[in-house]
């Protein structure tokens, strides 16, 4: 599992609870730095968590390259703050999104359900 986000609190956050369900996790602090990592072949997750407001490359334009380049791949967005354009994006790539702040039952059954 890979998990996107420039907050290292919620980095560590999201990785304990995926880690407590027995996934393991990779993680970056942007989107460019996700896409060198799937890129360069060294990383193929299961799923990709990724937030939505981020330096560099955020969220949406993440996701967007995913669909393009690895289009199999699920990805889910999770953010405390989205711009509308931003959300119009993952409804047309059909990623799911979820509101911070985020409770460890949710975001599990999300990404369980994901994972199916």
């Amino acid at each position: 599992m890979l998990v996107v986000e420039d907050d290292a609190w919620v980095r560590r956050m999201l990785r304990r609870v995926l880690e407590r369900a027995g996934h393991a996790v990779t993680e970056c602090a942007h989107g460019a730095q996700a896409l060198e990592l799937l890129d360069g072949g060294g990383v193929r997750p299961s799923l990709v968590i990724t937030d939505m407001v981020m330096p560099v490359m955020g969220g949406a334009a993440l996701a967007t390259r995913l669909r393009q380049t690895h289009p199999d791949l699920p990805v889910l967005a999770v953010s405390g703050y989205s711009r509308p354009q931003d959300l119009a994006v993952l409804g047309a790539l059909a990623v799911p999104w979820l509101e911070k702040p985020i409770t460890p039952q949710v975001l599990m059954e999300h990404v369980n359900a994901l994972l199916r």
